[in-house]
């Protein structure tokens, strides 16, 4: 009897080690996050939203700038709550040039809860003409004046502005884990400076042309000046 409850305990905890560990699901079926959907561009980077809002709120209150209370941290973080965004992540950003011009850019914002992003789209509703299209079984909101086109998912909300947007979307919503593009995973490579809210590289042909591999920017202000960081890259 004390045989056969000693394998009875032995089968029931192998079977729920085998549960929890789950060896038949691999990482790479894992859904991929949100780093794994930035599309490659010329200039990528990333931004503390809560940080440059407290670092541009004293050059604006300094100057006695309009509509400097719709950038403190608190007004981001209660627009933030009501819309599902989490400013308490990265934003990350991107753009592409040509002949010296920004020929398309965006951004991907992490997101607490998608329920309430339909709440936000209600209200741009208000101020601009949105339409809305299906593209790969997912449905993508239009500003078609400025071009901007937004897509979202369980945890992440893309915006786009330019005519590329089809591709740039794809991207998105085809993307897998750990299939970070060669230029996203120097960037997490390198260590980001600390109290930058603003952090960027430039991968740009004009650049390659002297020599230059890439070029680091960030950005540091106080009340009254902006001051930017380089480093170059041969």
């Amino acid at each position: 009897m004390f045989r056969n409850l000693f394998l009875i305990t032995v089968l029931a905890a192998t079977l729920a080690t085998i549960l929890y560990f789950k060896p038949w699901i691999t990482e790479d079926s894992l859904p991929p996050r949100v780093f794994d959907r930035l599309p490659e561009a010329d200039i990528i980077g990333q931004s503390d939203i809560l940080d440059l809002s407290r670092s541009l709120s004293k050059t604006m209150f300094y100057y006695k700038i309009p509509f400097r209370d719709f950038i403190t941290p608190e007004f981001l973080l209660s627009q933030g709550k009501n819309y599902g965004l989490n400013f308490q992540e990265p934003v990350y950003f991107f753009a592409n040039e040509k002949d010296k011009k920004i020929k398309g850019w965006g951004a991907i914002v992490h997101l607490r809860d998608s329920s309430k992003v339909q709440a936000g789209i209600v209200y741009l509703k208000k101020f601009a003409n949105v339409t809305e299209m299906d593209f790969l079984d997912t449905k993508v909101y239009q500003i078609e004046a400025s071009e901007i086109s937004l897509v979202y998912g369980d945890d992440w909300i893309f915006v786009y502005q330019g005519k590329n947007f089809k591709k740039r979307i794809e991207g998105v919503l085809k993307a897998k884990r750990n299939e970070i593009s060669p230029k996203w995973r120097i960037f997490f490579n390198k260590r980001t400076p600390e109290n930058r809210p603003v952090y960027a590289q430039l991968h740009l042909e004009e650049l390659r042309e002297l020599g230059i591999e890439s070029t680091e920017i960030s950005m540091t202000n106080d009340s009254t000046h902006f001051y930017f960081h380089t480093v170059i890259t041969q």
